[in-house]
């Protein structure tokens, strides 16, 4: 029994991902392997939508938990978040147009 759990141990010490729910680290893990999918999102949303996909997830994780009910959330959710903000801050410019892509 002693050696199955510390074969145990030793094979979560060769994972990286732990605890999703603690780790900073992890959640950065896992949060690079949805990088792929949220570009091929945002690849497909129109400006306006990205609008309101930031606006809706601001509201979500950031309004509403103050005002109505209490939303559970990791560092995972947060980085999708801003990683949102972002790529419309690198689309676009300041009133709405397209960025010029420089090759």
């Amino acid at each position: 029994m002693q050696s199955v759990r510390s074969s145990n141990l030793e094979l979560l010490s060769l994972l990286p991902i732990t605890s999703i729910s603690k780790d900073f680290v992890s959640c950065f893990l896992v949060f690079f392997l949805f990088i792929p999918f949220l570009n091929i999102l945002i690849k497909g949303l129109t400006r306006r939508l990205h609008v309101l996909l930031i606006v809706l997830c601001l509201m979500i994780f950031s309004i509403l938990p103050i005002i109505f009910i209490s939303i559970s959330y990791s560092y995972v959710s947060w980085f999708m978040v801003i990683y949102l903000i972002g790529s419309y801050l690198r689309l676009y410019d300041h009133f709405g147009e397209k960025r010029k892509q420089n090759n």
